[in-house]
């Protein structure tokens, strides 16, 4: 006895059926593992721990570790526009050739664009050799990067930061990256 033909259709259109969803299962399952694993590729070699926790101007951070122990870190090579009155804040104006309400403005606004784009994120630090130890208060001097960007070349680069000049092994390049700024007249460089 012969299968209906409705049947033997059935058939075809439920394997067609089951065939098309296997695929589209199969090609949703690539598409999630390949994107894990750009992501685990862009995240390797963080510390899970380190999360901003705080950004107290526009080039220091509060990170916590993963024991949720608190870290100020200074990122390594530049210097961002006091947001205070003071002797740092003269010397700084001075060493620009600005005035020191201005400075203050542009150490404001540092600190606001650093602090929206890094609290609360993870960030990786570098400490190359020769800065491993804190300094009397505890802070430690680190580069400082969020998802692969440098921190320190961010701010430069937006005129939000000087190059400080003493050795370290980005001196040249965030040299570079100050007078892309100046050329720019970006931030701190602009006329008041």
């Amino acid at each position: 006895m012969q299968p209906d033909p409705n049947v033997r259709k059935s058939r075809r259109l439920l394997t067609a059926y089951i065939a098309a969803i296997t695929l589209v299962c199969a090609l949703f399952t690539y598409g999630v593992s390949s994107h894990l694993v750009q992501t685990r590729e862009r995240l390797d070699g963080w510390s899970p721990g380190s999360i901003c926790r705080d950004v107290l101007s526009g080039d220091r951070l509060v990170l916590e570790d993963e024991d949720g122990a608190m870290q100020i870190v200074q990122v390594l090579g530049i210097q961002a526009p006091p947001v205070e009155r003071g002797d740092m804040l003269t010397e700084f104006a001075e060493q620009i050739g600005r005035r020191e309400d201005f400075v203050i403005q542009q150490g404001r606004s540092a600190k606001s664009t650093l602090l929206v784009w890094v609290n609360r994120r993870h960030i990786k630090l570098e400490i190359p050799e020769g800065f491993e130890e804190a300094d009397e208060e505890g802070v430690i001097r680190a580069y400082a990067s969020r998802q692969g960007v440098d921190i320190g070349r961010k701010m430069l680069q937006g005129g939000q930061a000087i190059a400080l000049d003493f050795p370290h092994p980005r001196l040249e390049a965030y040299r570079g990256y100050e007078a892309e700024a100046r050329a720019a007249d970006a931030g701190i460089w602009r006329a008041p």
